[in-house]
């Protein structure tokens, strides 16, 4: 007689279990060799994995750059990670997605000190940057990003790239201090 209850307490509490978990799909992971950065650079610039999630429900893509070792609040001088998105077989990668501390004015950094994120849309006849673009959190040795389709124009499949950088970046060309492997990406 107790059979019945039971197992319908069982199968509620498997189903809120299910209905509780954070949903994700589609996801794309790149690792990285450590300390494959020159000496000079920052251990927090050795990434040694990336990874580009769509959340469902959310309607987000989430971005994430794990590095060799913890990210200062306030790194010294100019620091960033990037992701560079093509979505097409171009050279040039159509969207860059950026996180940044700028520990002081220089050209790229207007204010300081600052984090920020920046998207770089080069599908125009000319560049179109847009400053503190979306959502983004340091925690630890890990860059996160939180950016809506929209900002790569709705791609659905594209290839991507993590790149770390210790100088501002004039163009997708400029000097990085580590990049990972390149990787696709389908949602």
């Amino acid at each position: 007689m107790l059979k019945r209850p039971r197992l319908s307490l069982v199968a509620i509490a498997v189903l809120m279990l299910a209905l509780a978990a954070p949903a994700s799909a589609h996801s794309s992971v790149v690792t990285d060799p450590q300390g494959d950065v020159a000496a000079t650079e920052p251990a927090y610039l050795d990434i040694i994995s990336a990874k580009i999630t769509e959340q469902v429900g959310t309607g987000m893509l989430y971005l994430k750059i794990e590095n060799a070792q913890a990210i200062p609040d306030a790194p010294a001088g100019f620091r960033a990670w990037n992701w560079f998105i093509h979505t097409t077989s171009g050279a040039t990668a159509e969207y860059v997605l950026t996180v940044r501390y700028c520990a002081s004015p220089v050209p790229a950094c207007a204010t300081a000190p600052r984090w920020e994120s920046i998207v770089l849309d080069n599908t125009g006849p000319t560049p179109k940057v847009t400053f503190n673009a979306f959502p983004l959190r340091v925690d630890g040795a890990v860059v996160k990003a939180f950016v809506e389709p929209s900002q790569i124009g709705e791609a659905t499949t594209f290839s991507w790239v993590a790149a770390s950088r210790s100088v501002p970046a004039a163009s997708a060309t400029s000097p990085v201090a580590d990049v990972a492997a390149a990787a696709s990406f389908s949602r």
